[in-house]
């Protein structure tokens, strides 16, 4: 009895020991690499420096220097606000437009591609894409193609087809009408890019509104 006992005991220590192992290095994982969550990341460790939300983009640049892709859109925001009429405490809601930025780090193959959203210039999500990939092996004509979807943020698209061959940008003004009643206008970036892969594939044009992939388009 008291052999088995100290055999239980034995196997009990072990498997404290186990799982103690376990959770430490599922912490260093965390601490090290960041933890992500259904795509989004806590944070990013960059050359051994930490990189979480709310950093400057000039703090992000100097800890993982320049990114493989960066691009810029604007995304509308509904706050509210206080209002002080008549010597009453109002709140209304408004609309405005945010100036985003967007940075993708390709860190090549076996590390997972990040991509980093800035707001007015302070990071706000750290999102996680597939694997990197050196320039030398990028996905083919057919895999960007088969892979890219509607609804895809410009991002997620240089990461399954590289950079494209052509790019070209302009500005779109939209009307909209208001809580009040009012009408206001607002800018729209159109980005429009183009895909060449003759001459043994076709050649697309790629249509994103606001950076988000709203048109494929094939050219003959």
């Amino acid at each position: 009895m008291r052999k088995l006992l100290g055999s239980f005991a034995k196997v009990s220590e072990c498997s404290v020991r186990n799982v103690a192992t376990a959770a430490f290095l599922l912490l260093a994982f965390t601490v090290f690499f960041g933890q992500c969550r259904a795509g989004y990341c806590d944070s990013l460790r960059c050359k051994g420096k930490i990189v979480e939300s709310g950093l400057h983009m000039s703090e992000v640049l100097s800890k993982c220097g320049e990114p493989d892709w960066r691009g810029a859109r604007t995304e509308e925001k509904v706050e509210q606000v206080e209002d002080l009429n008549n010597g009453e405490d109002e709140k209304h809601w408004i609309r405005k437009r945010v100036a985003v930025e967007e940075w993708l780090y390709n860190f090549g193959p076996g590390k997972f591609m990040r991509v980093l959203t800035f707001r007015d210039k302070r990071l706000g999500e750290i999102s996680s894409l597939g694997y990197g990939y050196f320039d030398t092996d990028m996905p083919s004509p057919k895999e960007c193609i088969d892979n890219v979807d509607y609804g895809d943020r410009m991002p997620v698209v240089v990461s399954k087809c590289g950079s494209p061959s052509y790019t070209e940008r302009y500005f779109e003004e939209h009307t909209r009408k208001n809580e009040d009643g009012d009408y206001s206008s607002y800018n729209v970036y159109l980005d429009e890019w183009t895909y060449d892969f003759r001459p043994d594939y076709s050649s697309y044009t790629f249509k994103f509104e606001d950076g988000i992939l709203s048109v494929i388009e094939e050219l003959e």
